[in-house]
């Protein structure tokens, strides 16, 4: 009898593979692979689609070692490697074509082609660029660089709107933040198919509308204006005065209500509008009428008391939904526009570029292969190359993927069968396994394709089987019976309709399921010397998890045999799985490190969250502002320069008024370690304002060999941050950039990540990973200490297939978008069961199940940990251990599973090759250094120095200073309450007094008499300026411009405190600027300013004062006729 496992990989049919985890899915497809190369097929017709590039890279890696293997081993091992791929009793013939696939691939440049969806898209679009609608030519640009276009498509679109998108920006900002709308945009410009249709299709915007009006029920703003007063005069009628008297006599909460009653009552129908909310608190709970308002008495006494406060209900609920339907349609409408606009010009910026990114490479493909005139012709051209289609994880592919594969396949059936063997597709999946939805996999439509397949290959009679793989060659008989309990709970509703238990490979193999106790704050005696008084700290549950968990493994690696494995523990046996990036996980790794673990790097991380790139950002802040002496503090202690505490505080305590940078330069001639210190930084200081981004940074840590110092404070680890940090850099410049201090805003402003491949279990590194990234690996020890339910974050956007919407109340939303809510929860519940399947299914002999609970945040009810605490204790083999709850199976005979291969610690390290120190002719300085205003000669420039509050009075002076970049784009009418709203939110612990008093120095700056231009429409900001003054050249930014037909000027805003006199730095900034801007416009006459953000102060120079600085300049000699104003 034919088993599964060779049924699926069987060359002769097309199949569809359902596997359980752990049955082997990739065996079976690589088997499929060698099995189609055995019988004759031509390699290059062979298109394998994988999910990652990490996934095609192992597979081509298993073919290649096997097929080389092959050519050379004994005959005997090559008949049984034949036989456990279902090709028994080979022939001779076959055996002779084993040993020379090896070199037939060799000699076929393109072999099987085994890659991403991605690539093959990227393949097919290079060839058909014409007929695709691309570039010609195109390159393929990263996630970062493609965010770095669509972050500056955003700034434009909010500062230089054209007049339709400026009144849909003027209704939104009543409604939230620019840092809100911009990720309600991003978030939607991920919806390819839906903001595609909507911003090409013409008739789109009017069935938006239709479907608002019709669908959803909502009324237009102009009709709910003119229907609210009468609506809110109807409310009035009811006997309001009699609810709040008889409330009157009831308990605190009635006497509450009353006040609120009576006071809503008294008010002026345009009040009453502002304060409904007053009626809404009373009568209502969230979205819920209030079922008991009143005591039994109360209620008993004033029999009619229930009547009027269900009408009141009633009308004030229809008053809701119409509001809040008027407003969830101008609202939805208005950010679909939006977002529709930032669509097209993202779209266009990048095709002007030539780039696309990797969505494009998807979307593109599946169009062209979806053009009838054309589809054809392209489909016979890939047809003639491709006959056999195999597809990797094919749960986690996304619609639009599948599209392209269906497309693909649209003929696949139709024509006659080719030798040696006829057109076969293959797919292999698991719907239990579909955790991607946010990368837009639907496992319905893995369900979906199947049927879809299967009917095609039957309407042309090709052979076609569905094949299920039970049997689990991982896990251990306790671990797999626990699993097949938990999924079988009426409580998961998310793993299909039929859930197919899990066979048993491993029948002798020991295993063991534990569940602790639930882990609680504690508090803790906090002892400090010489504290006269005993104070207590209160140790989060968090921490206390993440060291018990440390613990526990730092016993489980001494414990010898005497554990469930029967041999040493080693730390790449155990893997740790958490459910997200957070401060749980960093303290997991802070434990595990103070224990003295080897742990392995995060797999993925945040670049600009490293210390040590934070160094790097620092080191640049100095290099471009060295007044700012808490960066400066920052990479003085840093590996960049290695001060001890005493010498920082030897400078911070003698440099009285002085700035640190002033007192460092003292030392520049002196041999200690502070004169050393000064000296690299001067140096740097110059590199920075001559040498490229890349050859900048690139020379610090390579040519001055500083990433020595920083693997020795922080470990090797951070190779893979500084490589990770230039690949950006490198991104940068390709999308012509060359500012250092452009990159270093851009870069702070990006979510740069980094991935990590943790997946190896080569290294001796207990490793730490999330769920989703654990995906397709295994451990004989898997730790879940993460198990209870975390508070969702509450989601303003809805998504449905065709539309999104926006409501600003969701408890009052239209019944249509909580029906679409409800059906959005459900998938996430579904998805929930199916990630807490691929978590348990990862262990294969250890198990254990942990929790730590927070008020209000983490709680047990609903929770994975409650459904399999209820699972476990149920087993009548559980048992209780001093409060664990272990299931373990010891059998009499143990079987042990076959230990991978480690590396140790000491192979890791090689000796440096003697190029490592040489530089490169590329890093060599460039001549003819640029110029740039604010940097420029700066070294002695003292500022008056902070005092008290330095940290919030900088964070009020970016405040202002966003403020005044953002105000001029509003209407004056709106400017006050926006404003507000926004110092609100960036500052919540400023009092009422100090928001309006930070506001009124900002308008007051707006429509001070001299500068109120500077801030019109006719304005600009951020001005880029280029030029030469005699041989130097000069590129820089102006803040603020405004050019007349008489007069020009210009404003710089600085962040530090303002001085007695204009520093001669920021002179001889303003003094380049003019002498730019005069060689642009001689006649006219000029004026400028500085605003001090940190105290709202505007400061005028005189032009004699720039005028005597522009004549010290090298060459300026030559605009001395154009410096008489």
């Amino acid at each position: 009898m034919i088993d599964n496992s060779s049924l699926a990989s069987d060359p002769k049919f097309s199949v569809f593979v359902s596997a359980n985890a752990g049955t082997g899915k990739t065996r079976a497809l690589t088997h499929r692979v060698f099995r189609l190369l055995l019988n004759g097929v031509k390699p290059d017709s062979i298109l394998c689609v994988t999910y990652t590039k990490a996934a095609a890279a192992e597979m081509q890696q298993r073919l290649q070692n096997t097929l080389s293997r092959w050519a050379v081993c004994s005959e005997s091992e090559l008949i049984s490697d034949l036989t456990e791929m279902s090709e028994p009793n080979p022939s001779q013939e076959k055996i002779q074509i084993s040993r020379q696939l090896f070199a037939r691939i060799l000699d076929n440049e393109d072999g099987p082609r085994i890659e991403t969806i991605h690539s093959f898209c990227q393949t097919i679009l290079t060839r058909f660029p014409i007929e695709a609608g691309v570039p010609p030519g195109f390159d393929l640009i990263t996630e970062f660089e493609s965010n770095e276009i669509l972050q500056r498509r955003l700034l434009e679109l909010f500062s230089s709107p054209a007049s339709h998108i400026k009144q849909k920006l003027y209704f939104l900002a009543r409604f939230t933040d620019e840092k809100t709308l911009c990720q309600y945009l991003i978030q939607i410009l991920q919806k390819r198919d839906i903001i595609e249709k909507f911003a090409t299709d013409p008739s789109s915007a009017g069935r938006f509308k239709e479907h608002l009006k019709m669908q959803i029920g909502c009324k237009s703003m102009a009709d709910f204006s003119s229907e609210k007063l009468s609506m809110i005069a109807q409310i009035k009628q009811l006997p309001f005065q009699k609810m709040a008297d008889v409330l009157n006599g009831g308990g605190k909460n009635d006497k509450e209500a009353a006040l609120k009653i009576k006071r809503w009552a008294g008010l002026l129908p345009q009040q009453a509008e502002a304060e409904f909310f007053l009626l809404v608190d009373v009568f209502f709970s969230g979205s819920n009428p209030k079922s008991r308002i009143g005591t039994k008495v109360l209620r008993e006494l004033y029999p009619e008391l229930d009547g009027y406060i269900s009408e009141a209900q009633r009308l004030i609920l229809e008053y809701m939904q119409t509001q809040n339907g008027a407003y969830t349609g101008e609202l939805s409408f208005n950010l679909l526009s939006l977002a529709a606009e930032l669509y097209l010009s993202f779209q266009h910026q990048k095709f002007s570029r030539g780039v696309l990114d990797f969505d494009d490479l998807i979307f593109f493909t599946n169009r062209l292969l979806q053009k009838q005139q054309i589809h054809a012709w392209v489909r016979w051209k890939l047809e003639t190359a491709i006959q056999h289609v195999l597809v990797d994880e094919a749960q986690d592919t996304s619609p639009m993927q599948w599209s392209v594969i269906s497309n693909l396949l649209s003929e696949f059936f139709e024509s006659e069968d080719e030798e040696p063997l006829p057109r076969t597709f293959f797919a292999v999946g698991d719907y239990k396994q579909s955790i991607y939805s946010f990368q837009n996999a639907d496992p319905n439509v893995f369900i979906a394709k199947q049927a879809e397949i299967k009917e095609q290959a039957d309407q042309y009679r090709k052979p076609f089987k569905q094949v299920s793989l039970s049997k689990s060659y991982r896990s251990s008989a306790s671990i797999l019976s626990f699993i097949d309990k938990v999924m079988q709970n009426e409580r998961i509703i998310g793993v299909g309709d039929t859930y197919v238990p899990h066979g048993l490979h491993w029948t002798s193999l020991s295993g063991s399921v534990e569940l602790w106790p639930v882990v609680e704050s504690e508090k803790k005696q906090l002892k400090i010397p010489f504290m006269p008084i005993e104070m207590e700290r209160i140790e989060t549950a968090e921490v206390i998890l993440a060291e018990k968990i440390a613990q526990h493994i730092k016993a489980l690696l001494g414990s010898g045999s005497d554990n469930i494995l029967g041999r040493d523990v080693r730390p790449n046996d155990i893997m740790i799985l958490v459910r997200q990036r957070d401060s749980f996980l960093a303290n997991l790794r802070a434990a595990l490190i103070s224990a003295r673990i080897s742990v392995s790097p995060p797999d993925r991380i945040i670049l600009q969250n490293q210390i040590e790139i934070q160094d790097l950002l620092a080191l640049v802040d100095v290099c471009l502002s060295p007044e700012d002496d808490l960066q400066l503090a920052s990479i003085l202690k840093s590996p960049l320069l290695e001060l001890q505490e005493d010498d920082l505080q030897e400078l911070a305590i003698a440099r009285g008024k002085s700035s640190l940078f002033s007192k460092l330069k003292e030392y520049e001639k002196s041999k200690c370690s502070k004169g050393l210190a000064c000296r690299k930084l001067i140096e740097w200081r110059s590199r920075a304002g001559t040498q490229d981004v890349f050859s900048f940074f690139n020379q610090i840590l390579i040519g001055d060999r500083l990433v020595d110092a920083f693997i020795k404070r922080l470990g090797i680890g951070v190779i893979e941050s500084f490589n990770g940090f230039l690949q950006e850099i490198l991104a940068f410049e390709k999308a012509g950039n060359l500012e250092l201090s452009q990159f270093v805003r851009s870069f702070r402003e990006s979510q740069g990540t980094l991935l990590r491949d943790n997946s190896a279990a080569a290294y001796p590194q207990v490793r730490l990973l999330t769920i989703h990234g654990s995906k397709g690996l295994e451990s004989p020890i898997i730790y879940l200490p993460d198990m209870l339910t975390a508070k969702a974050p509450s989601d303003t956007l809805t998504f449905s297939q065709e539309w999104i919407y926006w409501t600003e109340n969701s408890n009052f939303a239209p019944s249509y978008i909580t029906q679409t809510r409800n059906v959005q929860k459900e998938k996430i519940k579904k998805e929930d069961d199916r990630l807490l399947y691929v978590a348990l299914t990862r262990a294969e002999q250890a198990l254990i199940i942990a929790g730590w609970e927070a008020p209000a945040r983490r709680v047990i009810k609903n929770s994975w940990y409650e459904l399999l605490r209820d699972t476990i204790s149920n087993d009548p083999a559980c048992v209780d251990i001093d409060g664990i709850l272990k299931l373990q199976f010891t059998p009499s005979t143990k079987t042990k599973k076959k230990e991978e291969p480690f590396i140790k610690q000491e192979q890791i390290i090689a000796s440096v090759p003697d190029w490592y120190d040489q530089l490169p002719d590329t890093y060599a300085e460039r001549k003819g250094a640029i110029i740039r205003p604010s940097e420029w000669q700066s070294d002695n420039q003292q500022l008056a120095p902070h005092k008290k509050g330095q940290l919030k009075a900088f964070e009020r002076g970016n405040l202002i200073h966003k403020l005044l970049e953002r105000l001029p784009l509003y209407p004056e009418y709106v400017q006050e309450t926006t404003a507000i709203r926004y110092i609100k939110k960036q500052m919540p612990k400023l009092s009422e007094e100090e928001v309006i008093m930070l506001f009124g120095e900002v308008y007051s700056i707006l429509h001070h008499k001299e500068c109120s231009d500077l801030f019109s429409k006719d304005s600009l900001a951020e001005a880029a300026i280029i030029g030469k003054i005699g041989e130097l050249e000069i590129s820089g930014q102006i803040d603020r411009l405004i050019v007349t037909d008489t007069h020009i000027k210009i404003a710089d805003f600085k962040t530090g405190r303002p001085s007695d006199k204009p520093p001669q730095t920021y002179l001889r900034q303003m003094a380049l600027y003019m002498g730019l801007l005069k060689q642009l416009y001689p006649n006219r006459s000029f004026h400028s300013f500085l605003i001090w953000t940190q105290t709202g102060e505007i400061m005028p120079l005189l032009n004699e004062q720039l005028n005597a600085c522009l004549d010290t300049i090298k060459g300026s000699k030559t605009f001395q006729d154009l410096n008489k104003f």
